[in-house]
């Protein structure tokens, strides 16, 4: 596949040495140049990977001072993301060009720090839903609840797969680590506003595709399936916080 115009000249640019390597799958819209930096350090080049470290250590440092200015959490982190990153299996290889690999690199370090300020937290299973993803109601409610539940689980975790890694990695941040929309804006270089309608528009994804699967696979009249997607819209925090608990984008 033909690499888009413009990335080997971006490349060339801003990480000059750095040999060619396509990526496994790009598209239209990405960070062409960080891209093929990420491609060029899975490939194991050596200026590709010192421009990788002097990133990491920049951009680890930008993301968790803030959440706590001692210099042990800031080394402890960057060396989990460095270990995050490039040790098998890598996940750097998860990067998508999707926003700057710096953004990025920055949203891995918030988690692994608040993962590493919360010793024992138990890490579950990424399809580990919440057994009770609805809230209880009334009791006609909670029979829906109850009844299918199993049915909702395996709706609600088809809709989160189809959500991008920016969707992903926004919402565990705010859902999962609590971090406000503006701490969050500060990340990838928006106002809280602009992160407010991106989780607004992903909440409304999550919800309408649920209600999609759910209505093909479940013989419901249009009243009760808009009481269950109403017990739905009221736990989807929650529901988010579990399900997405595991997982670093």
């Amino acid at each position: 596949m033909a690499l888009p115009p413009g990335w080997i000249a971006d490349l060339e640019a801003r990480w000059p040495g750095v040999p060619v390597i396509e990526p496994a799958a790009h598209a239209d819209g990405s960070d062409g140049a960080d891209l093929l930096l990420a491609a060029a350090c899975l490939a194991r080049d050596a200026r590709a990977l010192a421009y990788l470290d002097a990133l990491l250590v920049t951009e680890v440092r930008r993301a968790v001072s803030p959440l706590d200015t001692t210099n042990v959490l800031v080394d402890e982190v960057t060396q989990l993301v460095r270990e995050r990153l490039l040790l098998p299996p890598p996940r750097l290889a998860d990067y998508s060009g999707q926003g700057s690999l710096a953004s990025w690199i920055r949203a891995v370090a918030v988690r692994l720090a608040l993962n590493a300020k919360r010793p024992g937290a138990r890490e579950e299973p990424v399809s580990t839903l919440p057994d009770h993803p609805i809230a209880d109601a009334d009791p006609e409610l909670a029979l829906l609840r109850a009844r299918y539940r199993d049915a909702f689980r395996t709706a609600f975790t088809d809709a989160v797969g189809t959500l991008t890694p920016r969707e992903r990695t926004l919402m565990r941040l705010t859902a999962l680590d609590g971090l406000t929309c503006a701490q969050v804006g500060q990340m990838y270089g928006k106002d809280a506003s602009t992160v407010s309608r991106w989780l607004a528009a992903s909440r409304a994804v999550l919800l309408e595709k649920t209600r999609q699967t759910l209505s093909h696979s479940l013989s419901l009249s249009p009243s009760a399936l808009d009481s269950l997607m109403r017990l739905a819209d009221s736990e989807l925090d929650l529901s988010i916080s579990r399900l997405l608990e595991s997982r670093a984008d």
